[in-house]
């Protein structure tokens, strides 16, 4: 799922496929929090996605002995998995909006015990 590793690059057509492994690599943060929220929150509609996800990862690691076949395959299981980096990606821009939302409201709050204080 993880190959082919920067250290053990050694043509160009490995050297090409560096930007998507690195953004691939990138991503996996936001895959376990859309994990972690779709188990927590929403196991019931996305166990579908999840036992295929994980059944299609488990065969293809088993019948597949070759890394650069292996490295092909992985594009179909990233497929499924895009749904739930695309969860982690929306908990994460929404957790930034919240963090803004609850900034400007302190800033709000300040500026008027500021107006008040100012006044008297």
């Amino acid at each position: 799922m993880f190959a082919p590793f920067p250290w053990e690059v050694t043509n160009f057509r490995q050297a090409i496929t560096l930007p998507e492994v690195l953004l691939w690599w990138a991503m996996i943060p936001l895959l376990i929090a859309g994990l972690w929220y779709a188990i927590r929150h929403r196991l019931r509609s996305s166990i579908p996605v999840l036992i295929f996800s994980l059944m299609l990862t488990l065969a293809y690691s088993i019948f597949q002995g070759n890394v650069g076949t292996a490295y092909r395959q992985r594009t179909q299981i990233q497929v499924f998995l895009f749904i739930f980096i695309a969860v982690g990606w929306a908990l994460f821009k929404e957790n930034k909006e919240n963090k803004q939302i609850i900034l400007a409201a302190k800033r709000k709050q300040f500026e008027k015990r500021l107006r008040a204080n100012s006044v008297v």
